[in-house]
Order: C-alpha cells, then structure tokens, then sequence
C-alpha cells in the first residue's frame, strides 16, 4: 500500500525569466498592484493561492452558440497554490464529460483511459489487461492548449495514495502534464475552504455531452483516487461539493472532467489583467501602432483577480542593432521578427524591477512592415535610461483583440535591453589576398566585422604608415571579403596598403596593412594527358562507381604555376603527387597527377562535362568526362486493408504505384457487404463486390470493408431500425472503367450518386437508369464527375457506357489548344476533378459554385464517411442529400469551409477568388501542408480590398504559384472564379 505521499512537481532547472532582465529587480514576492505585472526569477507575486486568483489560459468548447453547436472559449483557471515557481490550477468548471476507464474492470490512474485522454498517451499506457486506445491524435491536451501553452505545462510527479477509508489500491506513481485531483487534495483546506467552494458548474459543451445538472447547473466530477469498490470504483466529488471517497463505477457516463495541472512560470514574461491590461491608457489617443510617446502608455493600477499570460516563445529569434539614443529618441534595427496579423514590436520600461510601461509601437503585417527593418519611439515625458530604468524591446504576438477583453495567451520572444544594442565597438578588419595583375592595376582583398564605408592610402613597400582622413564619403563595404581594384599604380616594384574601415555608427577601425607584390611578367603553358576520361555507360546505369583514372598535367612555361582542381556532386577527385591539398605549384617542367572517381546516383543520363584545370593566367588544360547514371528504384507505398470482421483476405503489405491487388472482405456474420472505400485514392474493380481486387495509387492508403448491419441472422436487404425495403441497384457494363454507386442499399425515394471512373483514354458518354419494369429514371449529370437520381419502388438497374478519347484531345469544342486554360482543363478532367457541362462543352468561363468545389476537395481527401460523425447544427440551405451534402458538413467540421454566420452556406453560390484560396489553404493546413510562404502583394492595386479572414491564404496561394493576378495590377480577389480559373487553381495545388 502506498501511505504518506505528497503530490511533487517536476521543477525545471533554467530560471529563462532571470537572465532576460535585470538582477537589480524588485524583491521576489513584491505586488506592484499594477495591471501588468512581471513575473521575477519565477515568482509570480500578484497571484494568490486558494482561489482567490483566477488565470485565463487555452480554449476549449464550453458555451453554446444558439444553433446546436459550441464556441470554442478561453478557459478559466482557479489558482489552488502559487508556490516553487509553479502554479497549482484547477478549472473553473466542469469542461467536459468522459469516462474514467471505458470498462468496467479494476483499474488504477495509471492504466485509466481518462489519464490517457488528457495526456494523449498511445494504447499501452490503459490497456488494463484488455485492447488500449490510442489517444495521441484525439484528446485533451492538444485540444485545449497550444504548443507554447502545452511547453508552460510542468511535468508533475503525480503520488497515487491508496484510498485509507476503503483500503483500495492508488496504484503506482506516474508522471503526468494533465491530471485529476486526489481525494487528499480535494479535502486539502489551503485550496477548498468548504464543499461550496469545490462545487462545479457544468458548460454548455460538458451538458450537452451528458453531465449531471444540465446547463450551468452543479455537477458530479471525477477524482484519480480509486473509490469504495475494491474491483471498479473511482472517487468523485458530488453536485453539493462533498467528496464522495466510496464514488462509482469508473465506466460511469454523467461525471464531469475537472482537469489540473502545473503552470512553471519560469515559462511566463509578465503577467496582466484578463480585461483591459494591455488597453492604453485615455491619453494615449489608443494608437496601438504609432510611433512616438503615444504609443507607450503608463499602467494603470487593478484590483481584480483575473490574469491572463505572456509567454516566452523560445523559437522566436528576434534581435535589435544599432540603437542610437539621442535625448528622449531611440532609433534602432532589428531581426528575426514573426510578422502576420497580431504581429508587433512591444517595449516595456522597468524601473526598479516594476513594469511602469507598456506599448505596442509597430504592428509587423508582413507587408508594410516585414522580419526585420528599423523603427524608432519617443521615450514618454520625465522618463530617462539609467541603471534603474530600462526600455526592453520584444517581439509579441497580441491576441488580445481590439479591446484586450479576448483573455488569450499573448506570445514574446525574449527581451532585450535597448541599451544593449548601442553600438560603441569600431570595425575589425583582417587581411586578405593581394594580386598584382599589370604594372598599373592590382586587386586587393578584406574582410570587415561590419558593414560600413573603407578608406585607404598606398605607398611604396617599407615606407612610413600613412595618414587616412575618414572626414569624407568613403566606398561602401560589406561585413564580408570585400574588393578594392586599383588601376593607377606606377612601377613595377611592391607597394603597401593601409585601410581603414568606418561604421554607420562613427566608429573607426585600426589601420590595416596589405603588402601587394611586385609585378613580374608571367609566361605560362599547361598540358594534361590524357584529355579525354571515357567510362563508358550502361544500359541500366552504374550500381557501384565505375575505376578511377589519373591524369598528369606538366608545367611546360617558364614561370611556377598554381594549379587548383574543381569540385562537382557528381565526381570526385583524389589529388596525388605534387598537390598540397586540392592545389599543386608546378616549376616549370613539373610534373603532378590528380584522380578522377564518379559518384554512383547520378541525376541525370549520358551525364558529360569538361573538368578545367586552370593556372594562375588563365591558360587551361581540359579533360573531357563521360559516364551513365543509376536510374531510381520504383517507389513502393503501404497498403492497409481494414475488413471491419470480415474474415476475408487480408492484402496488406508494400506495393509500388498501379499494383493491381486481390482482396475478398468474406463475410460477416449479420452484415452484408455495403462496399469498398480507400483513404488515399486508387480504383476498385468493382467496389460494391466482396472479391474484386484494387488498383494502388501513387501514395500510402487504407481500404475499409464497409458493412450494413441486418440483424440476427436475418437478410431480405432490411437495415437496423427500420422497416422500409432496400435495393442494391444492377450495375452494368463496366467495360473499360469500374463504377460506384452510394448509398449501396438505398430506401424508395433517396438520392442515389452513380460515380463512374473511367480507364485512362476513356470518359463518360452516357449512365442510363432503368426501373424493375425497364423503364428510364431521370439521371442528373451534376457536372463534377458524378450523376443523380431518385430510387424508384423496387430494384433499378444502372448502365454507363464509357467512350475512348481520342489521344493528345480533349471532348471539350470550347477549349481550345492555344487557350491558356487548356492544360489546366486537361489536368483536372484526366484527374476526375471536374468534367464538362454535356453537350461537348466545359464552358470555361462560367462561374464555379461553393458546393461544387467542396465535392472536388472532398473527393481529394478519399471521399471520407461521415455515417458516424456528430454533423452538428445544419446549414439552412444545404439538403443533406444532395451531391455535395457530406461533402460541405466534412469542410465544416475539419475546419476547411464555414458558413455565412447566418446559418446559411449558399451552395449554389459563385465562389469567389478570395474564398476559393482560404479554402484551398485550410485544406493544405488539413493535410499538414507546409503554409508559410507569404508573398508581398503591395504591387497589386487592389491588395487592399482583400478580406481580413483570406488575407493569409492569399499571400500564401500567390507564393506557391497557385493563384496570381487577373492582371500585372490587380488580384480582383472579390471577383467570381471562373471554371478555367477553377482548373488552373486546382491543378497548380496539387502539383505543389
């Protein structure tokens, strides 16, 4: 039994905090009683423990937004103790509903899903004798907080107690960031001074997922201790705030999550009001991203007891140069700053180790302002830098919104004292070469530590170190080797000279001194034999580097001679006799040898080139190189079949692209077969057959037998729950391509979507739909690729007769070769994204609809099921059966397309240029894209008129190529997207 444990945390070692300002600060434990206030060497003073402070700190669905969904909100922490550098915080309110174990069995904290959930641990950590569940894409953690937020989280000893009073086991001790409370902490009096101060009120989100007390009402919450029940308790506390140490079975479905954890504010910069903390005071005229005084305001005083956060976001690297303070003006550069719509460079003035002001004195948007630039501010009125006070400049992403009442996290980098960066250090300068090209010209080599203008003096070699006047305009040079060319000397003997290097800031380098030699007429003739290194080739390409061959080149002037080798990828070279290194200096009539080896892998076929071996005069000898390449191997991609307890044939293993493999899905007992889906692409024979076998794409994919359950041993086509008959409608004629038709099982009266694919050179000519007595069904071609109609009473029967392209056209009259949509429209229709309106036509410059481009992305992500999600509330005008009803509800829910705000869609809208490259970037951002190219639209006219929301998306599409302007000066992003731009648009994001 584990008796007498304390809950530890695990404290980090750095104190970050410390060593960005001052020692001379305010002892630890000093209230400033201002509304931003700095968190010392890990000390949070303004904080108090036992709830009497409140933290604002990452989002979580809690409150309702009046149309059967949740907003997503801050959450509110209760301060349970501000001690060790860390904060104890327990949620204001019961965030959620979810089991302590998802059965019932005897389990610890240790092996509970609920610590797995919170947490985001793989299937091995709750596996309780039993099948775990992975919960490292779906849980708390990552929900709730960011990745800054989740780095300010502690990793805490967690001390699992047996429970004394029923003399059940805790379990062992784990280490954990999110965790539950104890039934000791529960009843610890320094954070609940009675059972009214741990009672819990339910969010909309935690009632509605099912916990006791509805809406705002009290609720049941679950503590890690293990309850009564030697077997399946787990503690909890009750709606009136008792501990309840006997509780309940830990597969319960009404308690409430309370989750706790440990803030290490040695993570945290300052902390300030939840509301109105990083506000300007009435004076400041609110200019958030002035210049000057107004943009620094004094802070006022607060009395409340709601915080929000500042964190240290350690991957910012931000640096400031050349800070030049002159009275109450400060002028400085600066780097290595995150630009984008919440974006600044903020200061703050300490004095005394109290933050007096704050301010936000230029907004970094990516396009006025970049990464790095200059900036200036004036100091307010009575303020001057001294050993006490301090002006610190940071990079901060302010999430506060317009009136600081937002409550979110705000992120800085470090922050650097201004007066740091005054620069005070002149120039260093280092020699180096020195070359005497004629008798009057002559190329000298140096190198500066900074930027700045060089002057310089000659005078013959050995005589007295001149004087260099610097009063003038010097010639720029960099803080790299730099280049003086001289064309005036006279004489052929040596001369030296002296150079001086000034910075922007006035500072004057030492002089240095560079000696250029004497010039003497070179005579120079270099042969290489042999000239010519043939390796040969292969049909294949090499598997192993073809023998090395030597070359000896002779010095056959009558002056000594440098000779350097070059460097390639695609060959290396040994240097043999006379080299020192990749070089060798021949006398004349010297001799040396250098070998050439090729590296296996070449990139390209019949790969040639002449190799230059040149002397100091530019007189060359040329060896000619000849070999093949390897070709690449095929890629393979993974294969995962998933029968769903089907005990069939299971195909998973590596295939390369087109691999056609058998599958067969068996049977199931109760099920009948409903169909085959893939998560990555590829084509099914025939995917509403058990056997048929699967053409592999250019990716990794998962295929899913789908099953329809019918009930204990039943069949006759009935379906769970209803009554009303089913048919699997007949589909004919597949011959050259394979067809899909879903629902595979429809009722009278549903929509039926028919989606042929056809083979490569084949498209579409007719689908016909006949009824049981052979009659037609209307069939509506929905112009993306699939067809619709309406079950009739009893079996039907689909035919679709497929056609063969003719080679190298498109069946398009209205898309000409010369168009320059042309191979955009072949991309899409060859690639089943969009097809013509009939009759020919593809009509280029008609207008695309919002519901056909969410059915193009849907059919991208591998047509997802949405049979067993939650859609939430409806969109007014989207009718869930229509062609594109799952395919707007899965945008929605995966974050890519929203609605209007009025609860309505408008499927049957244009979508406009704006829209589609929001979209199209929220899909990139769904499939983990890499999106943060942004490009600088200040040429476009109209970048202006671009909408705050598709800013992002737009800089991000115009840099990868994948939209661009409607001309050399406008975008026209409210402008509708034609069905051409559509094509190109499309075809340019998935060549990216």
């Amino acid at each position: 039994m584990n008796t007498g444990k304390r809950l530890l945390s695990a404290l980090l070692c750095a104190c970050m905090i410390a060593a960005l300002l001052p020692t001379a600060a305010l002892a630890a434990g000093t209230d400033t009683g201002k509304a931003i206030q700095l968190v010392d060497s890990g000390t949070a003073a303004n904080i108090s423990g036992g709830q009497d402070s409140n933290i604002y700190f990452g989002r979580y669905k809690q409150s309702s937004n009046d149309s059967d969904g949740y907003n997503t909100d801050p959450i509110k922490w209760r301060v349970l103790e501000n001690a060790k550098g860390q904060l104890f915080l327990l949620s204001d309110q019961n965030l959620d509903v979810f089991q302590y174990h998802t059965k019932q069995e005897s389990v610890t904290w240790e092996t509970s899903t609920m610590r797995s959930w919170l947490n985001g641990y793989d299937a091995s950590h709750n596996t309780g004798g039993n099948d775990g569940i992975d919960y490292t894409d779906d849980n708390f953690i990552s929900t709730a907080f960011s990745d800054g937020e989740q780095g300010a989280i502690a990793e805490t000893e967690v001390v699992n107690d047996d429970n004394s009073k029923y003399h059940t086991e805790g379990g062992n001790d784990t280490t954990d960031k999110i965790f539950l409370l104890s039934i000791a902490e529960a009843q610890n009096s320094s954070y609940f001074a009675d059972n009214d101060s741990r009672v819990a009120t339910n969010t909309a989100y935690a009632a509605g997922g099912g916990a006791s007390g509805g809406v705002g009402g009290a609720g049941f919450w679950w503590l890690r201790s293990p309850g009564g029940d030697q077997i399946y308790g787990a503690a909890d506390v009750l709606m009136n705030g008792s501990v309840a140490e006997d509780g309940g079975y830990v597969n319960n479905t009404f308690v409430a999550v309370r989750p706790a954890f440990h803030l290490d504010l040695t993570s945290v910069l300052f902390t300030s009001a939840a509301v109105g903390g990083k506000i300007p005071a009435a004076e400041s005229s609110d200019n958030q991203s002035g210049e000057a005084a107004d943009a620094i305001f004094e802070i006022d005083g607060y009395g409340g007891n709601e915080w929000k956060l500042t964190l240290l976001d350690g991957s910012r690297d931000f640096s400031i140069s050349k800070a030049k303070i002159e009275e109450s003006k400060i002028d400085f550069s600066y780097s290595g700053a995150q630009t984008g719509t919440n974006e600044y460079i903020s200061v703050v003035i300490e004095d005394n180790g109290a933050i007096t002001y704050y301010g936000r004195i230029l907004q970094l948007d990516g396009m006025t302002n970049g990464a790095e630039g200059t900036t200036n501010l004036t100091l307010p009125a009575g303020v001057t830098l001294d050993n006490d006070t301090k002006l610190y400049v940071f990079n901060e992403q302010y999430n506060g919104g317009e009136n600081d009442d937002t409550r979110l996290t705000d992120y800085g980098s470090k922050m650097i004292d201004v007066q740091s960066a005054v620069d005070t250090t002149a120039p260093k300068l280092t020699s180096g070469s020195a070359t005497r090209d004629s008798e009057t010209d002559a190329t000298v080599k140096f190198t500066s530590s900074e930027a700045g203008e060089y002057y310089y003096a000659i005078v013959e070699s050995g005589a007295s170190e001149p004087e260099i006047t610097t009063t003038g305009t010097g010639t720029a040079c960099t803080a790299e080797e730099n280049t003086i060319s001289l064309t005036k000397l006279t004489g052929n003997g040596a001369k030296d000279i002296y150079i001086v290097v000034k910075d922007e800031a006035g500072n004057v380098s030492k002089k240095q001194k560079v000696t250029i030699p004497e010039y003497i007429p070179p005579v120079y003739e270099i042969s290489a034999s042999p000239a010519t290194l043939d390796f040969g080739s292969q049909t294949v390409g090499y598997t192993e580097a073809p023998a090395a061959q030597t070359v000896t080149i002779k010095n056959e002037g009558n002056q000594n001679t440098t000779v350097s080798l070059p460097t390639s990828t695609n060959y290396t070279i040994t240097a043999g006799k006379g080299f020192t290194g990749s070089a060798a200096t021949l006398a004349p009539d010297g001799t040396a040898q250098f070998t050439v080896q090729p590296i296996t892998g070449l990139d390209v076929e019949n790969y040639a080139e002449t190799l230059t071996v040149s002397g100091t005069e530019n007189v060359s000898a040329q060896v000619a190189l000849s070999f093949a390449v390897v070709e690449p191997q095929p890629a393979t991609y993974s294969l995962t079949v998933n029968l769903n307890g089907g005990n069939g044939v299971d195909a998973s293993g590596e295939y390369a692209e087109n691999a056609v493999v058998e599958i067969n899905a068996g049977s199931r007992s109760n099920y009948r077969f409903d169909g085959w889906t893939s998560s990555n692409g590829g084509t099914f024979a025939d995917t509403s057959s058990a056997a048929t076998t699967f053409t592999m794409p250019a990716a990794s994919t998962t295929i899913t037998a789908n099953w329809r359950y019918i009930g204990g041993g039943g069949g006759g086509g009935g379906s769970e729950g209803t009554s009303r008959p089913t048919y699997r409608p007949d589909v004919e004629n597949t011959e050259n391509g394979d067809v899909s038709v879903q629902p595979s099982n429809p009722h009278k009266g549903d929509e039926v979507t028919v989606t042929p694919r056809p083979e490569d050179g084949y498209e579409v000519e007719a689908v016909i739909v006949t009824d049981k007595d052979g009659k037609p069904v209307d069939v509506t071609d929905n112009g993306d690729g699939t067809w619709t109609f309406t079950q009739p009473g009893g079996k039907a029967t689909v035919e679709v007769i497929f056609r063969e392209i003719p080679l190298g056209t498109l069946p398009f009259t209205d898309v000409p070769e010369s168009a320059w949509y042309c191979d955009a429209v072949r991309y899409v229709y060859e690639n089943g994204l969009m097809n013509g309106i009939g009759g020919g036509a593809f009509n280029p410059n008609g207008t695309t609809t919002r519901g056909q481009i969410m059915t193009i992305l849907w059919r991208m992500a591998g047509s997802p099921g949405m049979e067993g999600e939650i859609w939430g509330y409806p969109f007014a005008d989207v009718d869930a059966t229509a062609y594109y009803g799952t395919a707007v509800y899965w945008a929605r829910m995966n974050g890519i397309a929203e609605g209007y705000g009025d609860g309505k869609f408008g499927p049957d809208d244009p979508i406009t240029r704006e829209q589609f490259a929001a979209i199209l970037y929220r899909f990139a951002q769904e499939l983990v894209y890499d999106v943060t190219a942004a490009a600088d639209l200040s040429g476009y006219a109209d970048a202006g008129s671009i909408s705050g929301y598709a800013l992002a998306a737009i800089q991000w599409a115009n840099a990868e190529g994948i939209i661009s302007g409607t001309s050399d000066t406008t975008l026209t992003p409210q402008g509708q997207t034609t069905r051409a731009q559509a094509a190109a648009m499309l075809m340019r994001f998935c060549e990216q």
